[in-house]
């Protein structure tokens, strides 16, 4: 009986899970019907500022404006979504695989050591009063894309708490897929 009635409650939270997924996706990203499958479920979301590492001419690398993003983390996928006018909060700039992503966190005392109140943190008020150009925070996160095109982003969450939760959340799930992968490519054997 208790068997039962915790397959019954898992499979009750799936379709939740799922049913939370397409109303998002249906509701809050413009075109995000397209991304429904039946296995694909949101498993967090967050607001993340990014930055894209380009190349110019082979040479010259630069990075591109630091912008507001919001990151939907699915089952199998990341999908950045970016503000948009109209009947859409979110619009769609990049779709990637868990499966060709890497997300680390950077160190965190290089975090608090920028805060106000140290001396890093007078200095930075002090090149703020004289009009001079405020230097960025230290990276939270790096996002970096495998694969034949290989792409580097550096990107700031809301908090440390904010992106130790990404960084774990994308870790385990990209552990789960390699699992699914492995047994999967046992049973066909």
């Amino acid at each position: 009986m208790q068997q039962t009635l915790a397959t019954v409650n898992e499979d009750v939270r799936q379709q939740e899970k799922q049913v939370q997924t397409v109303r998002v996706l249906t509701t809050e990203v413009r075109r995000g019907a397209s991304l429904v499958t039946a296995s694909r479920t949101l498993q967090h979301e967050a607001m993340v500022d990014m930055k894209a590492k380009s190349k110019l001419h082979r040479t010259f690398t630069f990075w591109r404006v630091r912008r507001p993003y919001k990151w939907y983390i699915f089952s199998d996928a990341l999908l950045i979504c970016q503000r948009s006018s109209g009947r859409y909060p979110f619009r769609q700039r990049k779709l990637f695989m868990l499966r060709d992503v890497e997300v680390r966190g950077s160190n965190a005392s290089t975090l608090r050591s920028t805060r106000k109140g140290s001396l890093e943190g007078e200095e930075e008020e002090a090149r703020q009063r004289q009009g001079r150009p405020k230097r960025e925070k230290p990276v939270v996160l790096v996002l970096t894309t495998v694969g034949h095109a290989e792409r580097q982003y550096k990107c700031w969450a809301g908090s440390e708490e904010a992106m130790s939760a990404i960084v774990a959340k994308v870790e385990a799930l990209s552990l789960d897929l390699q699992a699914a992968a492995a047994k999967k490519h046992a049973v066909a054997l």
